[in-house]
């Protein structure tokens, strides 16, 4: 149980912090480990989805754009031996069999949306060979498909909802173009994916035989807990806490736009992504423990001071990924654990 209030956390600094996580002072509003419970009926087919699941449904019926919830991922490797595709399928389909999210589907059951868990263990997985291109033409073939992996519309109800698209460009030489709608994985997700459909493939090259999937926790028994955890009130908690912190804020971030926002939310935009050399990460390490914080921190607070240098405002306030996987229990689940949790900033005139 807490005994340390919110209000006296922002006056510590991060080793402190430190201690009263480890000293279990400061509470842990996620849910309970003991909570999370291997479904025992193997019958079982609908399973109740987790309210990250249902914000992303619904938008998926809102916007006009399907694609905008898909994760792709490409990535080239050279290879010591050529692909085997027949141990490529075995390992896909062990994957499928292990994880019942990669088999999971979404459906409305009267006015309840449930996710659906076939037992159809067949991973979507397709493979081309354009080595028979000219040099100059493969890599805009490469990113032809690329593209149009990631414009890839999926089909909640249907699904399927994961893909794996194999290119051989060279000899030795592939390009994984991987994907997955949001609604069923995150960023972990990816990770985890990749990990262990390397650790497979290469099982199998090797001869050894992959022995049955092991009856490990599902992402359905977490959205069971997470049910349950919602019928106890204590999910009101959580929202009674945001409401409470959040029940001053300013609202919209106003920042003047070179065009009229639209009249209906839509999904365009861009993804900056920047690059900082050797010398400036040493100078934002030198910076965070100079103030005993992290390069985050430090990152974070700049992006705040620029954004009230447009607005004028002094309370930012900015979304940040939380991977949301604290308990060991979910570190091998595959599916959307990642939440968005907000952080509010004060500028000081100061």
């Amino acid at each position: 149980m807490a005994n340390i209030k919110h209000t006296e956390l922002k006056s510590l600094k991060l080793d402190e912090l430190k201690r009263l996580v480890r000293q279990k002072k400061i509470k842990d509003n996620s849910i309970p480990k003991e909570t999370i419970k291997k479904n025992t009926d193997p019958d079982r087919k609908y399973f109740p989805v987790t309210s990250a699941q249902k914000n992303i449904w619904m938008l998926n019926q809102y916007l006009d754009d399907k694609k905008v919830y898909s994760l792709p991922l490409a990535i080239t490797c050279q290879l010591k031996y050529e692909i085997d595709l027949r141990l490529v399928k075995q390992a896909l389909t062990y994957l499928a069999q292990k994880h019942d999210i990669l088999r999971t589907t979404f459906h409305l059951t009267g006015k309840e949306l449930c996710q659906y868990v076939s037992d159809d263990a067949v991973f979507d997985f397709r493979y081309d060979d354009i080595t028979y291109l000219p040099e100059r033409d493969k890599k805009r073939q490469v990113e032809a498909m690329a593209k149009a992996e990631g414009n890839r519309c999926f089909d909640l109800t249907d699904g399927p909802l994961a893909y794996l698209y194999i290119v051989k460009t060279n000899s030795h030489e592939y390009v994984f173009l991987l994907s997955f709608h949001h609604i069923i994985a995150d960023g972990w997700t990816v990770g985890l994916f990749l990990k262990e459909f390397i650790e497979t493939y290469l099982s199998l090259l090797s001869g050894e035989i992959t022995r049955k999937a092991e009856e490990n926790l599902q992402f359905s028994d977490y959205a069971l807990a997470e049910d349950q955890w919602h019928a106890e009130g204590k999910y009101q908690q959580g929202l009674e806490y945001w409401a409470k912190k959040l029940g001053n804020v300013q609202g919209i971030l106003d920042i003047a736009t070179d065009r009229p926002r639209p009249s209906k939310m839509n999904t365009a935009g861009s993804i900056m992504s920047l690059f900082f050399d050797g010398d400036f990460c040493q100078r934002l390490q030198t910076c965070a423990v100079q103030y005993n914080a992290t390069q985050f921190h430090v990152i974070l607070a700049a992006y705040e001071i620029l954004l009230h240098k447009y607005s004028g405002q002094q309370e930012i306030i900015i979304g940040i990924p939380f991977a949301n996987r604290n308990q060991s229990a979910t570190q091998n689940i595959m599916g959307l654990f990642m939440n968005t949790l907000p952080l509010c900033g004060h500028v000081l005139n100061s």
